[in-house]
């Protein structure tokens, strides 16, 4: 990706759900702090034991978030893709960042410094609750996958998986196909299953008529659709699939 032009900068920045409603002097205040990074596949943007110094927005690429164990081990707390941010709850701390970013593929980072972002809190309370808001998101996210691995099975914890993939494309009229932009093994660190279990849980899903997998596409059939559109008003977002039927071999 080319250097952005002062003007397409702004745009960008106006895009990004934490600056909604900053002026454009406001949004010219933070450009002056931003570069574009780009990473090789491997390289990190922070490591752990970095200070926090900037909030990033992934512009092209992939980012996985995780944390290292002392015996060499990784944890994989969060796989990010184009038009997602991360970052914004470190930037109030005072300690240093306990997981590493690293880019999955070639990747391109708006790397927007944290002093003016400080700076404008204090005299703009909307972009204070922007980023509450997204201390909020953060917050909920760690709760939903700590509850996950306490309750979910390995069948319903890839299934929300894959309906929180599809997003806004779910349709629960027709299938829905989707492109996997990661790895089997990167979504198995994800979801606290090693590779085996997940190709074994992909195929059992696919025998209960649920989903069906030919490499990287996997279609998402109306049954699976249906129930979870006619779930989402009585359980929580993250836990929108109920248990299904014939499914018994996911609790092996």
């Amino acid at each position: 990706m080319a250097q952005q032009s002062p003007t397409e900068l702004l745009q960008l920045l106006a895009e990004i759900p934490v600056f909604a409603g900053m002026s454009t002097a406001q949004l010219g205040e933070i450009a002056q702090s931003c570069h574009i990074r780009h990473l090789a596949k491997g390289e990190r943007a922070f490591r752990e034991g970095d200070r926090p110094r900037a909030f990033y927005h992934l512009l092209e690429g992939q980012i996985k978030r995780a944390a290292s164990s002392p015996e060499g081990g990784e944890k994989v707390l969060e796989i990010l893709n184009p038009v997602q941010s991360f970052g914004a709850p470190e930037l109030f701390g005072t300690r240093p960042y306990v997981c590493f970013a690293e880019a999955v593929r070639p990747t391109v980072l708006l790397q927007i410094g944290k002093e003016p972002i400080l700076r404008l809190i204090e005299r703009d309370p909307r972009l204070a609750l922007n980023m509450l808001g997204a201390l909020a998101d953060r917050q909920a996210l760690l709760e939903r996958d700590a509850a996950a691995r306490q309750l979910q099975n390995r069948c319903e914890r890839v299934m929300d998986y894959l309906l929180e993939l599809a997003g806004t494309q779910l349709s629960t009229t027709a299938d829905t196909t989707l492109e996997l932009a990661t790895s089997k093994q990167l979504i198995a660190a994800r979801l606290d299953l090693t590779p085996e279990t997940l190709s074994r849980t992909l195929r059992t899903l696919s025998e209960a008529h649920l989903i069906s997998v030919a490499g990287k596409r996997v279609t998402l059939h109306r049954p699976l659709s249906k129930r979870a559109g006619a779930a989402t008003s009585a359980r929580p977002a993250g836990f929108a699939q109920p248990r299904a039927a014939g499914l018994s071999a996911c609790h092996a």
